[in-house]
């Protein structure tokens, strides 16, 4: 009866990891685009990119840390995943100032008549 535990455990781990995995890679892709979107520079766009890296490793150092001290490694873990599917999507609402100063507005390109959108500088 224990093995049937055990497999149920590591399949449910192996499908949040797979979720996890999913936002986290399919976001890091699109990072470079989306902060162009929201009008940033290249330069702006390598520095936070570079941060975000920076910041992901100093995480993970501080929260093993803290995990071997407490002795709580499964909590960390799950929070870790959390803190993953909950910050990914939450991008989604992220976005210029509509009303004023760099923001972003859809528009209907010019070149087709199917109603696709491109997103405009004002």
């Amino acid at each position: 009866m224990k093995s049937r535990s055990a497999l149920q455990f590591v399949v449910i781990i192996g499908i949040a990891n797979f979720f996890a995995d999913f936002t986290y890679e399919g976001a890091r892709g699109i990072v470079g685009p989306f902060l162009g979107s929201l009008g940033a520079s290249a330069a702006i766009v390598g520095f936070v990119a570079g941060l975000g890296e920076l910041m992901g490793y100093g995480l993970r150092s501080v929260s093993g840390y803290f995990a071997d001290k407490s002795h709580r490694h499964w909590g960390f873990a799950f929070a870790g995943y959390a803190v993953n599917m909950l910050a990914v999507p939450a991008l989604a609402l992220a976005g210029g100032s509509e009303s004023g100063r760099g923001g972003t507005r859809r528009a209907r390109h010019p070149q087709t008549d199917c109603g696709s959108h491109a997103f405009v500088r004002r």
